[in-house]
């Protein structure tokens, strides 16, 4: 069995139970205790500049690791063969991409169309990704929290759900294919 220490423990810990993996877009996939969030385009997590957006999230929340944790592998969670990725301040972009390439398009987290979540030790946000749908959201514990992690939101083109759906303004893919029921149910469940 892999050693893991306690911060990395807990990340994957908050991470699992900070939704329910059960739910699945547009339904209000987060447990209690989540009340803002901004949504972006899931390819984000997928690209090796992820790992520098992570580390500013790290930084900003003063916190030392984040798992990410592919939910349709998620009984393998907790096992020697578990399906997470931890970042922290030393983890290389090359390395992380390596990962989610493993060992091509039969197990690699890059071909796959699976569900992610990504949290940490300090769990004060938290990232649930549907990469079938291409929609990623971040939610927060404080309205607070948003302002605070404004910087690396920006970087991801992280913004508020009416942002991006809204009429009158021009969505971005993929929320500008959104049916008029998933733009409905999005919005009653994630309004700001």
């Amino acid at each position: 069995m892999r050693y893991f220490n306690k911060t990395f423990v807990t990340a994957l810990f908050n991470a699992i139970n900070a939704i329910d993996i059960n739910k699945q877009f547009p339904g209000f996939v987060f447990y209690d205790g989540w009340c803002a969030f901004r949504f972006f385009q899931s390819d984000y997590i997928f690209s090796s500049d992820f790992v520098d957006i992570v580390k500013k999230l790290l930084l900003i929340e003063h916190s030392n690791v984040s798992c990410l944790v592919n939910l349709d592998r998620g009984e393998q969670a907790l096992s020697d063969t578990a399906s997470a990725i931890y970042i922290n301040n030393d983890s290389d972009p090359a390395v992380y991409n390596s990962k989610l390439c493993g060992g091509g398009p039969a197990d690699g987290w890059l071909y796959g169309v699976d569900r992610y979540v990504c949290s940490t030790e300090l769990g004060r946000w938290c990232i649930y990704s549907e990469k079938a749908n291409d929609i990623a959201v971040i939610g927060f514990r404080s309205h607070e929290d948003i302002l605070e992690f404004d910087a690396p939101l920006n970087q991801i083109s992280a913004k508020p759900l009416s942002d991006l759906i809204e009429r009158g303004k021009t969505p971005v893919s993929p929320f500008n294919i959104l049916t008029l029921e998933w733009k409905k149910r999005l919005t009653d469940n994630y309004a700001d």
